[in-house]
């Protein structure tokens, strides 16, 4: 997998902490140091989950390596829809006026789940993971940041425009890898 497609994943794995920091950046109370620490919180897990989904599928990755690329086509596409689906579903604009930190810890291990599932891809794709998360990491500490410092002016543009285009982003890499 090259450079852009890795890049790609990692915005698109981003996009879920994004959607969620434009939220945290509406609060009328946030300051540089939870600014910080939501993004560090969130990027954080955001390169420990792929470890983990690449740990487990490691092991798995020789038995079933005459099949990896429909894996990989599942996988991401799967995440793919369930971002589309998530993206057509009302929510609410919650204001967070304070952020203790085991709210932080909550929404940092809800936005990276589906890094988990990338993770178990990258492990069948043959990918170097720790240049695999650190861009993934990186890419989501700055994406959390212009997240809750945009939030009030993006909030109200991109709604769940951004989730979508995440989610297709997702299955065109995942019929992609189908191909391959």
């Amino acid at each position: 997998m090259g450079f852009i497609s890795l890049f790609l994943i990692a915005v698109v794995l981003s996009m879920d902490a994004f959607s969620v920091c434009l939220c945290i950046g509406m609060s009328k109370n946030i300051n540089t140091r939870q600014v910080l620490k939501v993004s560090l919180f969130f990027s954080f897990f955001q390169g420990l989950m792929p470890i983990i989904g690449y740990m487990l599928a490691i092991n798995f990755s020789t038995k079933i390596s005459h099949i990896d690329n429909i894996i990989i086509f599942f996988l991401l596409s799967f995440i793919g829809v369930k971002m589309l689906f998530e993206s057509f579903k009302e929510k609410e604009n919650k204001k967070y006026y304070s952020l203790p930190l085991l709210k932080i810890l909550y929404l940092s291990l809800s936005v990276s789940i589906d890094a988990l599932a990338i993770g178990i891809s990258f492990a069948f794709m043959n990918i170097k993971i720790i240049p695999a998360i650190i861009l993934i990491a990186q890419t989501t500490f700055l994406m959390s940041i212009i997240g809750i410092l945009s939030g009030s002016f993006l909030g109200k543009i991109l709604k769940n425009k951004g989730e979508t285009l995440a989610g297709i982003i997702l299955i065109i890499i995942g019929i992609k890898a189908l191909f391959e």
